[in-house]
């Protein structure tokens, strides 16, 4: 063979050998690509993470072969089955509870997405933590799970069901002489919903209807559930009525709202000098119960006018930024237009500094309280900054307590201070915390070896007997705002913990680490500025399992389960007590409840809302367990 024909050999060879190599290469990764939304697997079936659930507990239509992309990926379907095109498909991220979480409520991050044909949906970058789920297509009602994927693996939920229903009929008349109100808006959602949901969850689960000149609205696409109906009209006060659940899937709802009269405030807002104050916002609530509140603002002139409004006395408050708050009591309807005269706030400036150093205090709150006693207490809040400094606008003029709290300082109650209007006169206010009272202790687990890596935290000791469910109503209400403290073990397990309250103030410590359970120690009294805890002794944790279901054995995604500890009612614990426990019910309906100690529970599960079927209610299921042992078979939670 000649050199040129060796030569063409080689090449051919080589050539060969990379086709081969790129072949192979091209094989492989066409064997195990990803299952991409809206195309249908190799093999007939989509494809589903490695982490999926087994066949006996997978949800109807779930998917059953390979891994998929990490996201969260369902399909919507109908009550027959069929994908459902154009639903609305809004993950949104749980706020915290109170302070059992301790994690400020920050933003809630959310994605959402819309089914195409095939009814599949895959969100790429859900919430990494517990998230609301929402599915809102105009023709169903919406639907509301509650999780908790892994979505960094991929969650493949299978088919996620909306269910048809027959819709609310609402007559809206007037009262007196009962004829049908046109043009009224009526507006329904869920009546009971979960305080962690996020205004995205909340707007999705609404649903808006105008009546027609006989005064009749129907509603399609609205929940079972029972139902809080808004309906506002020109000329009508605004009404809220609430609705008890659908009895039967085949039987509408009907339900008659009547309108009273409505009346209007209007006025103006004006500074002591006449001069108008514009973008001023009023808010008027009535006194009694039965009405609903109305806002409005004023204009460029200060004028205002607030529609809507039930005849009876209302407490008006307009608030301006920079300006004094001004509350008033107003009888609706007024006879004459209102003029309300709102001073210029007045400002308060100072300085922190710690009483022992003599340095800068940074991040303390700063309220002012008002004088005890006062008609309309101001609500006026400031953080210092690094050099300590603070400011306060917008207070009324006259005299207004300050009130002081610092994560590593007493509370300090300043006595009555002079506020003028306009902006502070004379030197800077100068205010010095003392630090607070330290507690010390030591934490060890059973055998008595240091537990350097356990955290310690400061609990509000007022919160003894407070339940699950009565925290959650606190966190509806508004957030739960304790002084932060917190601090870690030394190596050989000893703590000392500043705290953030007044030397004779009742507080618990929330003591947890790796493999732990969670312990609250008993309530203590700091005196002398020393709080002894003594030695803590953190037994192994225990996890507590099971799964949620309905009556027919179908799991209920999206379930609250919560461990409360047994302890007796008005018992003063005399050691450490357990903490409660909470999960959320998976997609397959499982739970598991780590960091329990081994006490007496009972664990709660309770449905999300819109999760029963048309016509139903699931009620909560009880159970009461002891983890004295690991030995604890996995619970069967029943919600019929």
């Amino acid at each position: 063979m000649t050199r040129g024909a060796r030569a063409r050999l080689a090449v051919s060879r080589g050539v060969a050998l990379t086709l081969a190599v790129l072949l192979g290469v091209w094989l492989g990764r066409a064997g195990s690509a990803p299952y991409r939304h809206g195309e249908p697997s190799r093999s007939g079936a989509a494809e589903v993470p490695a982490t999926a659930t087994s066949d006996s507990t997978r949800p109807p239509g779930a998917p059953t072969a390979a891994p998929a992309a990490p996201g969260l990926c369902a399909r919507v379907v109908d009550d027959s089955r069929r994908p459902l095109a154009g639903c609305l498909v809004l993950a949104e991220a749980l706020r915290p509870a109170g302070w059992l979480t301790r994690t400020p409520a920050a933003e809630r991050p959310a994605a959402a997405t819309r089914t195409p044909v095939d009814g599949r949906f895959a969100l790429d970058r859900p919430p990494a933590t517990a998230f609301a789920l929402v599915l809102d297509h105009p023709q169903f009602p919406p639907r509301l799970l509650l999780l908790d994927a892994d979505t960094e693996r991929g969650a493949e939920l299978g088919d996620l069901e909306l269910r048809s229903s027959v819709g609310l009929g609402v007559t809206v008349y007037a009262a007196g002489d009962r004829r049908g109100v046109a043009n009224a808006r009526v507006r329904t959602q869920p009546a009971l919903l979960d305080p962690r949901l996020g205004p995205l969850a909340r707007a999705r689960l609404e649903r808006i209807a105008i009546t027609d000149r006989d005064g009749r609205a129907e509603l399609h696409g609205v929940p079972p559930t029972a139902l809080r109906i808004t309906v506002a009209a020109a000329g009508f006060a605004t009404a809220e009525v609430t609705v008890p659940p659908a009895v039967a899937a085949d039987r509408p709802r009907r339900t008659r709202v009547e309108l009273a009269v409505g009346h209007a405030l209007q006025g103006e807002v004006v500074t002591p000098a006449g001069l108008p104050v514009a973008g001023a916002v009023l808010a008027a609530s009535p006194a009694v119960a039965g009405g609903c509140a109305q806002a409005g603002t004023t204009d460029a002139l200060g004028r205002f006018r607030i529609e809507g409004l039930a005849a009876g006395p209302h407490a008006l408050c307009v608030t301006t930024p920079g300006r004094a708050s001004v509350e008033l009591r107003i009888d609706v309807p007024a006879r004459t237009p209102l003029r309300i005269e709102q001073p210029a706030g007045a400002t308060l400036e100072g300085r922190l500094l710690d009483a022992v150093t003599g340095r800068p205090v940074a991040a303390a709150r700063v309220r002012a309280v008002g004088e005890p006693g006062s008609p309309a207490p101001p609500l006026r809040d400031a953080r210092s900054d690094a050099q300590g400094a603070f400011r306060l606008d917008g207070l009324p003029p006259g005299r207004t307590r300050l009130l002081v709290t610092s994560e590593r300082c007493a509370p300090l109650w300043t006595g009555p201070l002079d506020c003028g209007s306009g902006p502070p006169a004379g030197p800077q206010l100068e205010l010095r915390l003392e630090p607070g009272p330290v507690a010390q202790g030591v934490v060890t687990d059973e055998s008595g070896t240091p537990l350097a890596s356990a955290v310690i935290e400061m609990v509000d000791g007022n919160l003894d007997g407070t339940s699950f469910a009565d925290l959650l109503a606190q966190a509806a209400r508004g957030p739960l705002d304790p002084p932060a403290a917190a601090t870690r073990c030394q190596p050989d397990g000893t703590f000392a913990l500043p705290l953030p309250v007044a030397p004779d103030a009742r507080v618990r410590l929330c003591v947890s680490a790796p493999d732990r359970a969670t312990l609250l120690t008993a309530p203590v009294t700091a005196s002398a500025g020393l709080a002894r805890i003594g030695a803590l002794r953190l037994p192994p944790a225990r996890t507590l399992r099971g799964e949620v279901c309905d009556a027919s054995g179908a799991p209920v995604a999206g379930a609250d389960v919560v461990a409360e500890p047994l302890i007796p009612a008005g018992v003063e614990p005399g050691g450490p007590t357990p903490v409660f426990g909470r999960a959320i019910a998976g997609r397959d309906g499982r739970f598991a409840i780590g960091g329990l100690g081994p006490f007496g529970y009972t664990v709660r599960a309770v449905a999300p809302p819109l999760a029963a079927p048309a016509g139903q209610e699931l009620r909560p299921a009880v159970v009461r367990v002891e983890l004295r042992t690991d030995s604890l078979a996995p619970l069967r939670l029943v919600l019929r």
